[in-house]
Parts: structure tokens; C-alpha cells; sequence
């Protein structure tokens, strides 16, 4: 049974995160980004106070939830204009590394609104899904509440290509308009049967990978030790990095059980995805090809099932660094606002408004936020009781007040 404690800390999660207030943890270290920036000290108190448990919680950008299968899997990434782009989690189970991209609405050049989807609220669930269609479908039908009429943007790498392919095909079925889906270096089908030494092999170096966030030199040699050893003798030796580093995505604070019990979960989404067989869908379909993956059969096996627009465009970098080379993540944020801007042009955003198209908005009470109009909103919406986000600066001007040349300024600028 999870602490009282343990429960507070997810709990403050999801409050702070309605808020538009994102935590994750970098080795021992909490941070955070509010949309006003400065907490309020009682936020503080309670993120100081419950630091143990709200890292174990974001480690690795992942958001673990206190009760499995009853909330939103989406986590909040980025405000801008509508429709938002979901960018679906990898094979680690989060999303909140999509946080470093940065996407426009071309052709304005401002900032869209982005959603990460996260597999964490399964990762303490007895009732995990059975296979990867399932698991789009969970999702599907979660954007489908929270976005009901608006056209869908749906963004993938590696595991998360598949699960958007799914979601895109399942929806369209029911009526969904997809404007986009985007694959970002997406396998199209597992190389290696489940079981296989070579498999093993592959799914022990990603998993070490993403715990310490880079290929360690004692797995290197074809003969490591590392490979022959017990699963429980592996996760005791990844542990042991993890606490003798200050760069591994996990807190040092991690024990034994949390890194098996997330291994155990980090295997099964391994599973969904070697079992998944891509069907055809017929809609617009931009694959983000790796510049040093050997895609050929890759491309060729998402072509053969994409029956509508199948687009490539190539990007630099290594499949596994691509988050973490910023040449990647310009790359791939280019192509994403590139394609976003064909697959839903904004009307007239090129055109200045003329009087009377302004005349008829303001007849028909039209009046759409500006993007600094929703900025405010998400600070009053962080903190009610406070107004300091108004203030960018303070100045203190010492001297004799001129009361009349002081209120005909203030008028020039009413």
C-alpha cells in the first residue's frame, strides 16, 4: 500500500499541474516552470516538504500517479494557439521531454499549444492493457472528451509513432478529423521476436539508457559481464551508477523495488510494441527520418500502410540522441511547425484586418485571446490570490513630485 505521503506528493502533482505548473526531478534535484513564475511560499513548503516522494514521482520527466486508471493521462506542455499537437509518450513511459521542443503555428510564428500523453498512470495497474491497440484506444477515447470538434495533431518518437498511428486510425474510423500524424523515427515493426538474446540484449541497453541517460563503457564489449549475470544482479548494477551519479534521469533516492518495478513496466510496453502489426490508414502521414537509422525497410513498411499522404523529411542525429542534440531538436521542431502550418493553415494570417472586418467582430462579440491575454490567464489561474505577475519591475524615482505632469502622462497613455 503507497504512503500517505506518497499519496499527498501525487496529489500535489495533479493540482499543481491543473494549474499549468510543471515539476520534474534531474538527479537529486526538483525543478519546476510555472506560467508566472515565483511560487507562493505555502507551494514551497509543500514541495520541500514532500522532495523524497515528489522525485520519485517525476524521475526521468515521468509522472507516476497514487491511483492507476482513474485520471487523464495528458499532462500539460505548452499554451499557444488551438488545435494543440499531442505528442505521445516513447517506450519509457513519459512525456514531459516534448517540453523541449519548440513548435510554431506558422505562419504567425507564435507558440501552439502541446500536450504530452503519459503511460504512467499504468504503472502500478494489475489491468495493463493487453496489446498497444488497446492502449490507443484508452488514449483515443481520453482526447476525444478533452477535445471533441477540433482537427487532431498527434506526434510520436520511437514507441510513441506507433501508439499516434493507432490512435489516428482508430478515431478516423469513428468519424475523428486527423489533420496530422508525425512519426519521429518510429519503428515500423520490432526486428527481433521477444525472448531472442539479441532482443535482450537491445532491451537492456535502452533501458540503461534511459535510467542514466547515456551507454555506460561496462556493457560495450560483446562479452560484458553485465549480460550473463541474474535480471536482479543487472538492476542492482544500473542502481549503482544511478547513485554515483548527479547526471542519471533517476534520484539517488531510488531503491531496488522502484527500479525493478519499473523495469517489469518498462518490459511490458517493450511487449505491446514487438506484438503491434500496424493496419492501413488512410491520412497524412509525415515520417521524421533519423539521418543515422538505416530506415529503408522502416519507410517502406509505414508507406505500404499509409494509404493517404505519406510524407519523409530527414533529420540529423542518432535515434537515441535525438533529445538530447539541440541540431535534432531544431530539425524536428522545423518540421513539426512546417507541417502543422499545411495540415492547418490559420485564415488571413498573413492579411492585416481591415476596419470593417474588425467592425463585424466587435458586432458579434468575437473577441479572441491574444497570446499574452492567455499568458495572464495561466498565472491568475496559478495563484488567485496574488497580482505580482503584473509587475515585470520595480522602480524607486526619489524627488519632487510634479502631480500634474504625473496625471498627464497617465492620461496620454489611457
Amino acid at each position: 500500500m503507497q504512503s500517505d505521503r506518497h499519496t499527498a506528493a501525487a496529489n500535489l502533482i495533479h493540482t499543481l499541474s491543473a494549474d499549468g505548473i510543471r515539476l520534474w526531478g534531474e538527479g537529486d534535484k526538483l525543478k519546476f516552470w510555472s506560467p508566472r513564475g515565483p511560487l507562493s511560499d505555502a507551494i514551497m513548503r509543500d514541495l520541500k516538504a514532500l522532495k523524497p516522494e515528489l522525485l520519485l514521482l517525476t524521475a526521468n520527466g515521468i509522472q507516476r500517479t497514487a491511483e492507476p486508471i482513474q485520471k487523464s493521462p495528458l499532462i500539460w506542455l505548452q499554451e499557444g494557439s488551438s488545435p494543440p499537437l499531442y505528442c505521445i509518450h516513447s517506450i519509457s513511459g513519459g512525456a514531459n521531454f516534448y517540453n523541449k521542443f519548440d513548435v510554431k503555428h506558422l505562419p504567425n510564428d507564435g507558440p501552439i499549444e502541446m500536450y504530452g500523453v503519459s503511460a504512467m498512470d499504468f504503472y502500478d495497474a494489475h489491468d495493463f492493457p493487453e496489446n498497444l491497440e488497446a492502449l490507443a484506444t484508452w488514449y483515443a477515447d481520453d482526447i476525444n472528451q478533452s477535445a471533441p470538434d477540433a482537427p487532431l495533431l498527434l506526434c510520436g518518437y520511437s514507441m510513441g509513432g506507433n501508439i499516434a498511428f493507432e490512435m489516428a486510425r482508430q478515431l478516423s474510423e469513428v468519424g475523428r478529423e486527423i489533420a496530422l500524424v508525425v512519426l519521429i523515427d518510429s519503428p515500423f515493426k520490432t526486428p527481433f521476436d521477444v525472448g531472442e538474446p539479441v532482443f535482450d540484449r537491445i532491451i537492456w541497453t535502452t533501458f540503461i539508457n534511459i535510467c542514466l541517460g547515456r551507454i555506460p563503457s561496462w556493457i560495450e564489449a560483446k562479452d560484458a559481464r553485465f549480460f550473463r549475470v541474474s535480471d536482479d544482479e543487472k538492476i542492482e548494477t544500473i542502481l549503482n551508477d544511478i547513485k554515483r551519479s548527479d547526471k542519471s534521469n533517476f534520484p539517488q533516492s531510488f531503491t531496488f523495488e522502484d527500479l525493478r518495478a519499473y523495469h517489469a513496466f518498462f518490459l511490458k510496453l517493450n511487449e505491446l510494441r514487438a506484438m503491434y502489426r500496424p493496419q492501413p490508414y488512410d491520412g497524412n502521414v509525415v515520417f521524421l527520418s533519423a539521418s543515422q537509422s538505416e530506415n529503408t525497410d522502416t519507410i517502406r513498411g509505414w508507406s505500404n500502410v499509409s494509404t493517404g499522404t505519406f510524407t519523409v523529411r530527414d533529420i540529423p542525429g542518432a535515434h537515441n540522441e535525438l533529445f538530447r542534440d539541440q541540431e535534432s531538436l531544431d530539425a524536428i521542431s522545423t518540421c513539426l511547425s512546417e507541417e502543422i502550418g499545411k495540415a492547418v493553415p490559420i485564415e488571413g494570417a498573413a492579411l492585416t484586418p481591415d476596419k470593417e472586418s474588425v467592425a463585424a467582430s466587435v458586432q458579434a462579440n468575437n473577441f479572441p485571446a491574444s497570446h499574452e491575454q492567455k499568458r495572464l490567464w495561466y498565472q491568475y489561474r496559478a495563484n488567485r490570490h496574488e497580482t505580482l505577475y503584473n509587475i515585470t519591475r520595480a522602480l524607486e524615482l526619489l524627488g519632487v513630485l510634479d502631480a500634474s505632469a504625473l496625471s498627464s502622462a497617465f492620461l496620454d497613455v489611457l
